[in-house]
């Protein structure tokens, strides 16, 4: 019995470990800022300002959705529309 309650105990300690070595991911390297951004806001509180916040472009890459555009691939085509 006393053999039974170790090997329990040894199994509920062995369960609880946690990770010594945690993986930290850097932060992306931002490089340069290629575009200007204008912005007009719906409520027009601010007409067509110059932002000078940099945009957060890095070479780091993602895994959102690419759309590629085939010009030579045609389907129905739209006579009008109402």
């Amino acid at each position: 019995m006393t053999s039974y309650l170790f090997m329990l105990l040894l199994v509920a300690m062995s369960c609880n470990k946690t990770e010594d070595n945690p993986v930290i991911t850097p932060n992306p390297t931002p490089i340069g800022n290629d575009v200007d951004v204008w912005y007009t806001s719906a409520d027009q509180s601010v007409l067509l300002q110059k932002q000078t916040t940099k945009l957060p472009f890095s070479t780091t890459p993602n895994n959102y959705v690419s759309i590629d555009v085939d010009s030579t691939v045609a389907f129905q085509s739209i006579d009008g529309f109402g």
